[in-house]
């Protein structure tokens, strides 16, 4: 093996963080690899997870370099950490051992989190002794099962196995977790894999001790019998929730092109996936409330809707807007019954204009639509875009929009 470049031990700290960052890194993406894929509802396969975890330089038995006779920067960062010290293998495996010793009294006090932070320092080392390693990986999922971080626990103890595959304590504290988390299905899938080898003699294990172990192995795979009808049942729910959401984007995402509404931000209307409810939710902030544009059960939208009053800085929410209603009768009650600000200016369908902002280059550029008009027409102006799933209606007297609007020609205004 090519000899590691010296490097101060800052620079030897900095290495180690980033391997140890790229474990969970490493670890969290085989994790989201899983839960994105089809197939990832089959039971927990930990010989496969262990040919993945094989592939970081953390357990690679054979440090093969590049085409370029050059090792990865993380193959070169765990060189550093281990030849790099001046330190023997069995040093190495003594400061392991110092750091489990720490982490064991902090544990017994109590004081999980020091104990973690102990149990880090011993990992970081990378001795050569598996059975430490096994030990202080089990040891930090111990710490952390205490604390409430059951994945973290479940991922440690995971390592532990994998270092040391008789570790008992690693074997029954995983399936415990994956109980608690809920995985009923993953916790028998670990139990059958595992119970096996805690089955039979094991040397230097006490065999009062290993058969402690298998009879907890088996209490939890019961009670992992009656989590994974749970699980089951809620998965299906969670499929039926998810069909049910798919028919609701289509049906929407139809609707939406038919009429052929823009919208800004810009939506996607041709992938499900891609389909973002956020972009067509309104947050009412007087009421802390939410509301979106609905679709009953003859196809037709209903929009919430915001009136301007340019003239007098004034805005008016509705909500439940047919798109099939004018505009006018859809307005009528507002101006009928008007807010406090407005009861000594009269707004009249008589005395007032309609407009929508269009999206034309940056100027402010409005077109004049007829309060006859129904809103579905309405929202489908050239040049008109539905803003965060709410259209807008600029409302002007005559009198004001005369003296504040220059005409364009085709109904479209330009706003002095």
């Amino acid at each position: 093996m090519a000899e590691a470049k010296k490097v101060s031990e800052e620079k030897r700290a900095a290495l180690a963080k980033k391997l140890d960052d790229d474990l969970d890194a490493f670890m969290d993406e085989m994790a989201r690899r899983k839960s994105s894929d089809p197939a990832a509802k089959k039971p927990f396969n930990f010989d496969e997870w262990c040919k993945e975890i094989d592939q970081h330089p953390a357990f690679m038995t054979d440090l093969k370099p590049n085409a370029d006779g050059e090792h990865s920067e993380f193959v070169q960062a765990l060189q550093a950490i281990k030849y790099d010290t001046g330190e023997t293998e069995e040093e190495r495996r003594e400061t392991a051992e110092g750091h489990k010793i720490e982490g064991n009294k902090h544990f017994k006090l109590k004081k999980y989190r020091w104990a973690i932070e102990a149990y880090t320092n011993g990992v970081k080392v990378f001795c050569n002794d598996k059975k430490l390693n096994s030990v202080l990986y089990a040891n930090r999922a111990a710490a952390n099962k205490n604390i409430g971080n059951l994945r973290s626990a479940i991922k440690d103890c995971m390592l532990a196995v994998r270092f040391d595959p008789q570790n008992g304590k690693a074997i029954v504290r995983c399936a415990e977790c994956f109980l608690e988390l809920g995985y009923g299905r993953e916790t028998i899938a670990w139990v059958s894999k595992n119970i096996g080898i805690l089955d039979k003699s094991i040397e230097g294990v006490d065999d009062e001790l290993r058969k402690g172990q298998v009879k907890k192995l088996q209490e939890v795979s019961c009670s992992a019998l009656k989590a994974q009808e749970v699980q089951e049942r809620e998965e299906r729910k969670e499929k039926m929730a998810k069909k049910r959401e798919d028919e609701k984007k289509l049906a929407f995402m139809k609707a939406f092109k038919e009429r052929n509404l823009k919208f800004q931000p810009p939506m996607n209307l041709e992938v499900p996936e891609l389909f973002d409810w956020s972009y067509i939710t309104v947050q009412i902030s007087q009421i802390n409330e939410e509301t979106m544009v609905k679709m009953d059960k003859r196809g037709v939208l209903h929009w919430p809707i915001l009136l301007q009053y340019p003239e007098h800085g004034q805005t008016n929410m509705l909500t439940d807007c047919s798109e099939l209603s004018a505009l006018g009768a859809i307005v009528r009650d507002c101006l009928e019954t008007p807010e406090e600000w407005g009861r000594h200016i009269h707004y009249k369908l008589g005395n007032i204009k309609f407009f929508v902002p269009l999206d034309v280059f940056d100027e402010a550029i409005l077109q004049e639509v007829s309060p006859k008009e129904i809103l579905k027409t309405i929202l489908q102006t050239k040049d008109f875009k539905i803003v965060w799933g709410m259209p807008v209606i600029q409302i002007y007297r005559t009198e004001y929009a005369q003296k504040s609007l220059k005409a364009l020609g085709g109904g479209r205004f330009k706003v002095l």
